[in-house]
């Protein structure tokens, strides 16, 4: 399994296949900025659900100066996450 990490603009090995990733999931051992459950919980209790065809984004991404606090993430639809963060990446 290959993770497309927006925020280096960089593809990344994850795992062989889809069992492995979910082992390395469930043991804490995947990239915490890859899937941060706790950020999740904190944006829901903020009444911050995701709409379908939506995910979460930097609001300015990390590469240009912006932090990793949930105050800088809203619910974007997916193509203006990848325009930004795409963006971005070739910017940095």
């Amino acid at each position: 399994m290959i993770f497309l990490d927006t925020l280096e603009g960089a593809l990344k090995h994850a795992a062989t296949d889809q069992n492995a990733f979910f082992k390395l999931l469930k043991a804490g051992a995947l990239d915490p900025t890859w899937f941060n459950p706790d950020m999740l919980a904190l944006l829901e209790t903020r009444s911050e659900h995701l709409a379908p065809g939506q995910c979460y984004t930097y609001k300015i991404p990390p590469v240009l100066g912006g932090s990793f606090e949930s105050a800088n993430v809203e619910a974007v639809s997916v193509m203006v996450h990848f325009c930004i963060m795409g963006a971005a990446s070739r910017a940095d």
